[in-house]
């Protein structure tokens, strides 16, 4: 499922002088050359004529990342989301505009009863994990051991998405998620054995019904 968030020209060019450089996205300073002046973007946009909208940046989320893995079979699928791309266009970057995709995410979680969203982030992102925790993103521990009866479940989810560490030119990825709900849906053993799969019956057709 993709997202898209625009805004008009004057609300592009007001985020743009009300961001200082101690923004909260917490991203890298663009180089001189290749960002003009706040007064000068704002000119530039206050030149075009008429109000047009901006793509600030898309993402993308779906589901079926969670076939045939153990997270899949203990979560029912219709109150999950896996957040699979956040862009940001570069023209928009340190204006808040990876909040506002995000904050679509939450009104999409909201409309759709999504108990929970995951997503990887590469470790060396650092202005992504910031994004990503200061929205409510909480890192899992994949690393078993006797306190983690989780971490079994959580690598094995990273490796069916071949994202475990090293295997993409070296890089490595934390696991994150975010829960909406207090107490997340989680199935037993007789429950999840109704679909090896990871998806409950019935709910793949009610899913494809509820997004198109």
């Amino acid at each position: 499922r993709s997202l898209k968030q625009t805004m008009s020209n004057s609300l592009f060019a007001e985020m743009c002088a009300s961001t200082s450089s101690s923004s909260p996205l917490s991203l890298p300073s663009p180089s001189s050359t290749t960002t003009s002046s706040t007064t000068s973007r704002e000119a530039q946009i206050e030149q075009e004529e008429g109000d047009i909208e901006w793509i600030l940046g898309s993402l993308e989320c779906s589901s079926h990342e969670f076939v045939n893995t153990e997270l899949g079979r203990k979560r029912p699928i219709s109150k999950v989301l896996y957040l699979t791309e956040v862009a940001v266009s570069p023209e928009a970057r340190r204006c808040g505009a990876g909040t506002l995709l995000l904050q679509g995410v939450d009104k999409l979680a909201a409309t759709r009863k999504i108990e929970s969203i995951y997503l990887h982030v590469d470790v060396t992102n650092q202005a992504a994990l910031d994004l990503y925790q200061k929205s409510g993103y909480q890192l899992l521990d994949r690393r078993p051991n006797a306190y983690n009866v989780d971490a079994y479940m959580y690598e094995e989810f990273t490796y069916k998405l071949n994202l475990h560490d090293g295997y993409i030119k070296g890089r490595c990825h934390y696991l994150m998620v975010k829960h909406y709900v207090k107490n997340p849906t989680w199935l037993d053993e007789s429950e999840s054995e109704s679909s090896s799969s990871g998806f409950v019956w019935g709910e793949e057709e009610k899913l494809e019904e509820d997004y198109g």
